[in-house]
């Protein structure tokens, strides 16, 4: 057998087309938003970036040392749903 006929070097074909489960995910708004925010942004629009993301700040001291606090209070988990 020649290489050029070789099967370990074939090339297999994968179907990795989506299910229509997932075709069927809207886009979420979030990013849409922070799609929208970073359009005007970059067409010199002022912008305050509420929607999501990395904030461009350090967190307050204030507000980390009440994190810490809470953790080592124990309050580790999520909040009850309004």
């Amino acid at each position: 057998m020649s290489k050029a006929e070789s099967s370990s070097c074939d090339q297999v074909k994968l179907d990795i087309s989506l299910s229509p489960r997932v075709n069927s995910v809207k886009p979420s708004k979030t990013v849409a938003i922070t799609d929208h925010a970073t359009a005007l942004a970059q067409a010199g629009v002022p912008v305050i970036r509420l929607a999501a993301g990395e904030p461009d700040f350090d967190t307050p001291a204030i507000i980390a040392e009440a994190g810490i606090n809470a953790i080592r209070e124990g309050y580790t988990r999520y909040t009850p749903n309004a």
